[in-house]
């Protein structure tokens, strides 16, 4: 997490710059980019109330918000459609065969 930013990742840190002179208030006069920054923020602060019960009704608020963050994330990486993670898919992984295979006993 980043203070002030939430919850994010490296990638969204390295990005700050590349956002930031890309956005177009930067470039606004003053008294348009003031209503559009005010806009923006009531808009975010209004988006985040509806998440405030959802935290609050945790049992772990941080866990809760690790993970509604991360699935966010990827909702967007993937344009809505994220590829669904089948149960019987991970528990068929071959990765650990090789460790839980008897290992032939050797003479000392």
């Amino acid at each position: 997490m980043l203070p002030f930013f939430g919850p994010s990742s490296t990638l969204d840190a390295i990005a700050l710059p590349v956002d930031y002179y890309s956005d177009i208030n930067p470039h606004l006069k003053s008294s348009v980019r003031d209503k559009l920054y005010f806009f923006r923020t009531t808009d975010t602060r209004l988006r985040l109330l509806a998440a405030e019960s959802f935290i609050e009704k945790s049992n772990d608020p941080y866990i809760a918000l690790r993970e509604s963050y991360r699935q966010n994330r990827e909702f967007r990486v993937y344009d809505g459609d994220p590829p669904s993670e089948d149960l019987d898919e991970m528990l068929e992984d071959d990765m650990f065969d090789e460790f839980f295979e008897e290992q032939p006993e050797t003479e000392e």
